[in-house]
């Protein structure tokens, strides 16, 4: 046999062992890692402790807001319960939390729930959790039901956590896919107990922070949400710790809805807005904000000083007004109105209001995972209102004016047209409903005519303006738009007959 022959020979051999060999390899750590899959997703390696029954979350419900002071000087720490001995051993656990301040005054430390005696307190990258009729700690399966499938759902959650960042379009479980390591991380930390628990006031749900490691990314920091939507059957935290006997030193005073409680935490200090939300009917839910725009910067830095407005004085006076003239009382499915209001200063003795009423029916289900912050709930039907036809009189009366000029003033609409076209520089907003996403492409397809049936006029006759406003949005980053005053002189009254 040759030399050349038996190279060959031993070479292919040592090629084949090398494939053979990667092949083993290969497929002892694709199955190393699916019994470790199998392992982390089946009982009894990953289970819960067992908890009692108690009701859902409710979101019809009114729930108490803990009449507790809460103390960040110093240290984290809590007055205002009977049992001061409880009062010590919640304290004891505050203060281990972190109150120092940064070099601009901020600690970072934020009150997250503080409802049915249940405070939940984080500072910086820490967190308490705690049951304040005994001040034992929380745990993750007193959040939820003692019939619920807390690994189904911290799966479900991971999933919906990062998917939307990793791309899959569907909960598959896959062994092989790499989210299945984050899976992996997560689901051995929530069992190991090793995460800072936040209940949510900005959205009504749970966020756990852990420190984990997977097989490609070893000590990282995550976060997994559990949106109280996807479960609400599910969630008992508003209900769990309830007690018949009043547990402070102080009467419970106020109450909050589960997605209307985060309200009680904003406090706006310079007087620019003002929110409140709450049932209008037992199947109509209201969401109420006010916005100050007479503010003027007086530092050329974007700080404004605004007029002193009792914006939750004028609160009753408004929405009692706008509630009435569109009849939002009237019921037929589940309705989510929000009504968002701009109070702005104008050249005349008067402030204009412009507000925008969004009007979503539902039914129950979606109407529910809609309140509970799920915003794309299937609706039934939407309507979308937009008006410019308030103002507050230097009195301080609160008026709609006059908006149907075409029953007032002779050949309204020709009058107008001609206006316009005169003065064609002062609309070139309006792009009418455009299909196009070019500027240019919408400014020569636009018909006046449109503008002038679908616009909401305000007649002023104090100061003889006519006040013609226009709005539709075309994309997320252009509207069609006119906000004008036409002179009253224009105009020959009809003959009252």
């Amino acid at each position: 046999m040759s030399k050349h022959l038996k190279s060959n020979i031993l070479f292919t051999i040592f090629l084949v062992f090398l494939i053979i060999s990667a092949f083993l390899v290969t497929f002892f750590l694709i199955n190393n890692h699916n019994k470790r899959v199998e392992e982390v997703y089946k009982a009894p390696y990953y289970s819960f402790k067992k908890v009692s029954k108690k009701d859902p979350i409710d979101v019809f419900a009114k729930y108490p807001i803990n009449p507790i002071t809460i103390n960040f000087d110093n240290k984290a720490s809590i007055t205002g319960l009977k049992n001061k001995e409880v009062e010590t051993k919640i304290n004891d656990k505050l203060a281990k939390l972190d109150v120092s301040k940064n070099e601009y005054g901020d600690n970072f430390c934020y009150v997250n729930f503080n409802y049915s005696n249940v405070l939940n307190i984080s500072c910086k990258d820490k967190s308490v959790t705690i049951n304040l009729v005994d001040g034992n700690d929380i745990i993750l399966e007193e959040i939820f039901q003692n019939t619920s499938d807390l690994l189904e759902i911290s799966k479900d959650a991971l999933y919906r956590t990062y998917c939307p960042l990793m791309g899959c379009e569907e909960l598959s479980y896959d062994e092989n896919n790499v989210i299945d390591n984050y899976l992996i991380a997560g689901l051995n930390d929530i069992k190991n107990n090793n995460y800072e628990m936040i209940l949510s006031k900005d959205n009504v749900g749970l966020r756990l922070n852990y420190y984990a490691s997977s097989d490609y990314y070893p000590d990282y920091f995550e976060f997994v949400n559990f949106n109280f939507y996807n479960y609400p059957q599910d969630i008992t935290i508003f209900n769990r710790f309830l007690t018949n006997d009043n547990i402070y030193e102080k009467e419970i005073t106020a109450y909050c809805n589960p997605q209307n409680c985060n309200y009680i935490f904003e406090e706006y200090e310079d007087n620019s807005n003002y929110q409140n939300s709450s049932f209008l009917t037992s199947k109509t839910y209201l969401d109420k904000r006010i916005y100050n725009s007479t503010g003027n910067d007086i530092t050329m830095e974007y700080k404004y000083e605004y007029e002193d407005l009792d914006l939750e004085a004028l609160e009753s006076k408004f929405f009692d007004i706008i509630i009435a003239k569109y009849d939002l009382t009237k019921e037929n499915n589940y309705k989510y109105i929000s009504i968002d209001l701009d109070i702005y200063n104008t050249n005349y003795d008067y402030k204009l209001i412009t507000y925008m009423i969004d009007i979503k029916e539902f039914n129950k289900e979606e109407f529910i995972k809609y309140l509970l912050g799920y915003y794309e709930a299937k609706t039934v039907k939407e309507d979308y209102i937009f008006k410019n036809n308030m103002i507050i009189t230097k009195e301080g009366n609160i008026e709609f004016l006059e908006d149907n000029p075409t029953d007032i003033f002779n050949d309204f609409n020709n009058t107008v047209y001609d206006y316009i076209i005169a003065n064609e520089d002062n609309f070139l907003g309006f792009l009418g409903n455009c299909d196009s996403l070019d500027y240019d492409v919408c400014l020569e397809e636009r018909h006046y005519e449109d503008l002038i049936k679908d616009a909401s006029y305000a007649i002023d006759k104090e100061n003889e303006m006519i006040h013609m406003f226009y709005q539709l949005p075309i994309d997320i980053n252009m509207i069609s738009y006119v906000n004008s005053y036409i002179p009253y002189s224009l105009f020959t009254l009809k003959e009252i007959e």
